[in-house]
């Protein structure tokens, strides 16, 4: 009997590439509410492991094609609401009045479902804008250029994903002005970040392509998010 298989089974390195993007999807979620200091910079831990997810992708669909990424995309989504909603549910169960710890975990952990909910958008519109023009670019460019476009498209999906992301978590919460300089400063931070994992992201593109054998180009593909394999 034949078994129908995809580029999960068929690659060598995909899933630990996939890996590697589920974890700076999932990370993200629960370093939220960590705040660090970087060069004088007081900001989110989770700023300097997001961006990583459009270096993934970028990675995905300009070797695996379009529709792995897409993939890969939706699978991280699912994660995440499956992930944050175990989270949610079971921090709040009764814990024994013995163990001093619960209310650590409820300010770290309890709102966990919100904060996914209020960035999903931003990360469905900015992933898939990122993961859509790195492929066309590359059909236009005949693939070349990579670290270039990744930077493009990297800059176009976090400024999607930032300005989402915003309005919908902080709307009504702060000031118009300082929700204004709290985007700005997100996505200059994550543009800083994308750009200096441009270099690193070439030579893995060029290793993964002389390995895995393949170089996918997505002439005359339907881009529909929502057309996934069965």
């Amino acid at each position: 009997m034949s078994r129908k298989t995809t580029v999960f089974s068929e690659q060598k390195y995909f899933l630990f590439l996939f890996a590697f993007y589920l974890t700076a999807v999932l990370a993200p979620i629960v370093l939220v509410h960590k705040i660090i200091i970087v060069f004088g910079l007081t900001t989110s831990a989770c700023l300097y492991v997001y961006p990583l997810t459009y270096t993934c992708c970028d990675i995905m669909a300009e070797v695996y094609g379009y529709k792995t990424a897409r993939t890969a995309v939706w699978l991280g989504v699912f994660s995440t609401l499956l992930f944050t909603t175990v989270i949610s549910l079971i921090v709040k169960l009764p814990s024994p009045v013995s163990w001093p710890h619960q209310a650590a975990y409820v300010l770290v952990l309890g709102g966990l479902y919100n904060i996914a909910i209020g960035s999903l958008a931003g990360t469905l519109l900015g992933s898939f804008a990122n993961i859509y023009i790195i492929s066309r670019w590359k059909v236009l460019l005949r693939g070349r250029l990579f670290w270039l476009r990744s930077i493009c498209s990297s800059m176009i999906g976090e400024a999607i994903f930032t300005t989402t992301s915003v309005l919908i978590v902080w709307t009504g919460k702060l000031p118009w002005n300082k929700e204004l300089m709290l985007a700005l400063t997100l996505f200059l931070s994550k543009v800083i970040y994308s750009t200096l994992m441009a270099g690193p992201a070439t030579i893995i593109v060029g290793l993964l392509k002389k390995s895995e054998g393949m170089d996918e180009y997505d002439l005359s593909l339907d881009y529909n998010p929502f057309k996934l394999p069965v």
